[in-house]
């Protein structure tokens, strides 16, 4: 049986900042693990901090991590909501060094 090769694009995610389009494309992901098709091939793309912040994700999927360009700003330099989760868990290094997200269509300042 040919198996389908898929590409899950998560470059516009940085983790713990974009909110509930994280949550539904990360549970969305796990779910197309969990009963998707057999023969899909998912490869995940995104961010250096997207295995760390989502580990069950990296163990249902292969992932290529990319870093952010140099001289974007240190996670967390960007003042966060109340109670709001770290952008990366406490102790884990990351390659991704920016506070905010953007997407290849709508640039943010000090995004990736």
């Amino acid at each position: 049986m040919r198996r389908t090769k898929v590409a899950a694009n998560l470059l516009w995610l940085v983790p713990g900042l974009v909110g509930g389009s994280e949550e539904y494309v990360v549970r969305s992901l796990l779910a197309l693990a969990e009963h998707g098709p057999a023969d899909l091939d998912v490869t995940v793309f995104g961010l250096g901090p997207l295995p760390v912040a989502h580990p069950d994700l990296a163990a249902a999927f292969p992932q290529v991590t990319l870093p952010c360009p140099a001289g974007s700003k240190r996670p967390g330099s960007v003042p966060r909501p109340p109670g709001s989760p770290p952008a990366v868990p406490s102790g884990a290094s990351t390659s991704c060094t920016t506070p905010a997200a953007s997407s290849p269509r709508s640039p943010r300042p000090g995004g990736c």
